[in-house]
């Protein structure tokens, strides 16, 4: 499958501070990816370098197969960018916001526009100044869509969003993807609503990209196991089958962390005269904590 973002060991300093540490990863055309981290994790410092908007200070990054620093007006033709922080000019009603983004890329959807506000149940006759953070939001979302782009790259799209409206947003951009083959690329705390939608997601952390991949890929290999033996054994002996990440002692059981072929590492464990197990599948918030934590 064809890549829609490639990036290639991007370095960002902000004078001494190294920001992104040669962070690499790839979003499929067509996919749905999450780009998840903590605050400070280096996300939002990303999205700049993708858009153009902030210079990177060494490595790659190509949209759709161009260099973006070498071709950045053609590649913002293809993208539909909601950042973090969208200011809107609170004088001019939403319509009038849409058509002078017309402005710039020539045309608008006024169908996908009509079908996203009454999802929203938004008024776009209203002025921006009337309008609470929630809707202001939805229309920041309207206004990324509008122009039929290629890739969205949305910076926390559902922040402000009540869960019903959080809910049709969702509905809205897997429908983008799965009805008009747009690839999604979007940066969100709420991990909840990130597994409910993506293929794939990009696990950052001080400027290390901790993961990047399919998502079921990852569930099916992060996993704890909770296992008891029929003799005492030592702790050292389980660090050292592969794919166990960590061991915890908790009275007659131990808690397994691990990231591997699940039956391979039960059957290194029977070896040890293993008495029972359990295995326990991970949600994506759980796996975000777990590969954090472990690593901080």
């Amino acid at each position: 499958m064809e890549s829609a973002i490639q990036v290639i060991d991007l370095r960002k300093f902000y004078k001494t501070f190294e920001a992104l540490k040669k962070i690499t990863f790839d979003v499929k055309k067509g996919s749905i990816t999450g780009f998840i981290g903590r605050n400070g994790a280096g996300k939002t410092t990303t999205i700049k370098i993708l858009m153009g908007l902030l210079y990177k200070d060494s490595g790659r990054v190509y949209i759709n197969g161009l260099e973006v620093e070498g071709d950045t007006h053609r590649i913002r033709s293809h993208i539909g960018f909601m950042p973090e922080d969208f200011s809107l000019y609170p004088q001019m009603s939403g319509w009038q916001i849409l058509n002078f983004n017309k402005g710039f890329f020539g045309n608008i959807n006024i169908k996908k526009i009509k079908k996203y506000a009454e999802a929203f149940e938004l008024d776009l006759n209203k002025k921006i100044s009337a309008l609470s953070k929630g809707m202001r939001q939805m229309l920041s979302i309207i206004v990324a869509v509008s122009t039929d782009p290629g890739i969205l790259i949305l910076d926390e799209p559902a922040s402000g969003l009540d869960p019903v409206m959080r809910h049709a947003a969702l509905e809205l951009l897997s429908e983008e993807c799965s009805e008009d083959g747009a690839t999604v690329f979007y940066s969100s705390h709420i991990l909840e609503d990130v597994e409910k939608i993506v293929d794939s997601v990009v696990m950052i952390d001080q400027g290390n990209i901790l993961f990047s991949g399919n998502l079921d890929d990852l569930k099916e290999r992060r996993k704890k196991i909770i296992v008891t033996f029929k003799t005492n054994i030592q702790e050292q002996m389980l660090n050292q089958i592969k794919g166990v990440v960590r061991v915890e002692k908790n009275l007659n059981s131990y808690v397994l962390d691990t990231f591997g072929d699940t039956p391979e590492i039960l059957n290194e464990l029977k070896n040890f005269g293993l008495k029972s197990y359990e295995v326990i599948h991970l949600n994506l918030d759980n796996l975000f904590i777990e590969t954090v934590g472990r690593v901080n």
